[in-house]
């Protein structure tokens, strides 16, 4: 017992370090917009008769509406990336725990952990990727405001919009058409929906045309992770 609470010293005071830095940061942080734009999307150029002519790139991004993502491919991106999604209240805690923990023992501030909403605001308001305190408690903080200001849908859609897929493809409906040259209401197979699962977290480490050893082995953790969500309800 007093092993356990000699090595919990530096969490606590990491901790309390922490909600110190995030109260002074809080008055510094931008407001949460009513609604968010639309991402810059592709520009088509198209015939009289509606055929493709060309495209003019500001970023390969198609936004969709939620109900046009098949639920399989929503099932594996939440089981894959964040399966408390529908619980938590934009952060998870235990993860922040954990991570708190590896500091404490380690010294290092490593990926992971972060939940859906967490992801969508980095993205929405282009925070940097450095993998400091700083950047993590700005990000905790705007996602328990997003959380109370929008529907988990209207998060989850923002951040199936803005994910980057690989490919140059940022959100499902890009990445859809990068992968498997269809339109996302049309990935009828579960197998593409865990591949596409799989890109998220390090896309360029599972491109199936480079890494398909890699590609395979996410895509079945996907499937995994979509059963085991399954189980649990």
């Amino acid at each position: 017992m007093g092993l356990l609470f000699v090595l919990m010293i530096p969490v606590v005071a990491l901790l309390a370090w922490a909600a110190d830095t995030a109260d002074a940061m809080i008055a510094g942080l931008p407001e949460l917009p009513d609604r968010f734009e639309a991402a810059p999307q592709r520009s088509v150029v198209v015939d009289r008769t509606g055929r493709r002519l060309a495209t003019l790139q500001v970023e390969n991004r198609t936004s969709v509406d939620i109900d046009q993502v098949p639920e399989h491919v929503i099932d594996a991106v939440i089981a894959t990336e964040d399966h408390t999604f529908w619980e938590h209240g934009g952060v998870n805690w235990g993860a922040i725990t954990r991570s708190a923990l590896r500091i404490a023992f380690s010294g290092e501030i490593e990926g992971g952990g972060s939940t859906i909403t967490q992801q969508f605001v980095k993205n929405a308001f282009k925070l940097s990727t450095e993998r400091a305190w700083s950047r993590k408690i700005k990000e905790a903080v705007l996602s328990v405001k997003l959380e109370q200001q929008m529907s988990k849908e209207e998060i989850l859609e923002g951040y199936l919009n803005t994910i980057f897929f690989g490919r140059g493809a940022y959100g499902v409906a890009a990445a859809s058409q990068a992968y498997f040259g269809i339109d996302v209401r049309e990935l009828t197979d579960p197998g593409q929906a865990a591949l596409l699962a799989g890109v998220i977290r390090a896309p360029a480490l599972a491109e199936p045309s480079k890494h398909p050893e890699e590609a395979a082995r996410r895509s079945k953790a996907a499937l995994a992770a979509v059963q085991a969500q399954r189980d649990r309800t």
